[in-house]
């Protein structure tokens, strides 16, 4: 997920706590595979939307080598994302350039962790094939790459396993001392998350991370390997959209620099590729 969604309305049925499976009316706890496991939010402080986003402020300063962002639901709500609204109503034109935009609005949040010498690494699980969401988002992630994010793809598909789960699920981790875990309810939409800084959390966030990094290729590879290479892995575009874009992308805009404000991760306890691949650059800020 590129930004933080919306709170929920007040009248949002409340999600049930981490760990504890939902109960449908006159039927029996079942498993709840969707939400965070107990093991890394229990002990954590439990954080609104808008604390999260203030956390995230708070912890960018603190970077010294890495934040990693593990990121693996098919598809988010973010009812406030022009260019996702744009894709999604077939506007194809627009969307290079409100994605270059809205990057240009975390540009601030790039530029510190580049100054600190800091990377930002995403890590991105997804299963085959793509959903319209992750479509999108691929075009997302050739715009975040030019700003310096280093983006790699965990292709999942063989795990016949849905994603979220309890293993594979949305996180931050900042270097080795912090960690906000996403909390997206049921349905995609973000309503807060929690804030670790427990040592044995975060070692386990972080041999997840490793765990997934072990599986992924780079997002040019990704791109450039997908059926019948429609989609054009150096300006991630649709080839059928390519030609209509092509003049709005030129007219593109540069949006003031205010910092990202959705997630951070924690740094991998693996060497710094994925199998197969050179080092990952070491100046990707996300």
């Amino acid at each position: 997920m590129s930004h933080p969604a919306t709170p929920p309305s007040p009248d949002r049925p409340a999600h049930p706590r981490a760990g504890e499976p939902p109960t449908a009316r006159g039927s029996a706890p079942v498993a709840d595979e969707i939400r965070p496991p107990a093991w890394a939010v229990s002990a954590a402080r439990r954080l609104d939307l808008l604390e999260f986003t203030t956390e995230f402020g708070g912890l960018l300063p603190e970077v010294h080598r890495r934040i990693v962002k593990v990121e693996v639901w098919p598809t988010y709500q973010e009812p406030e994302t022009g260019s996702l609204h744009a894709y999604m109503s077939g506007n194809h034109a627009v969307v290079r350039a409100l994605l270059e935009i809205e990057a240009e609005q975390d540009r601030a949040a790039y530029d510190h962790v580049q100054q600190a010498g800091a990377s930002f690494i995403r890590l991105r699980a997804v299963t085959l094939p793509l959903t319209p969401y992750l479509t999108y988002e691929m075009l997302n992630y050739t715009v975040r790459a030019r700003l310096g994010e280093t983006i790699e793809i965990a292709d999942l598909t063989a795990d016949r396993r849905p994603l979220p789960n309890p293993r594979s699920f949305d996180f931050l981790l900042f270097d080795r001392d912090a960690a906000l875990i996403h909390d997206y309810g049921h349905d995609g939409l973000q309503v807060g998350g929690w804030l670790t800084r427990d040592p044995a959390v975060l070692a386990r966030l972080a041999r997840n991370a490793a765990a997934l990094r072990r599986r992924t290729v780079p997002l040019d590879a990704f791109l450039a390997a997908q059926p019948g290479n429609r989609v054009d892995p150096w300006t991630g575009l649709d080839m059928a959209v390519h030609a209509n874009g092509a003049a709005a992308l030129q007219r593109s805009h540069r949006a003031p620099a205010t910092p990202a404000a959705t997630g951070s991760d924690h740094t991998i306890s693996v060497a710094d590729q994925p199998a197969g691949t050179a080092a990952a650059p070491a100046d990707g800020p996300r």
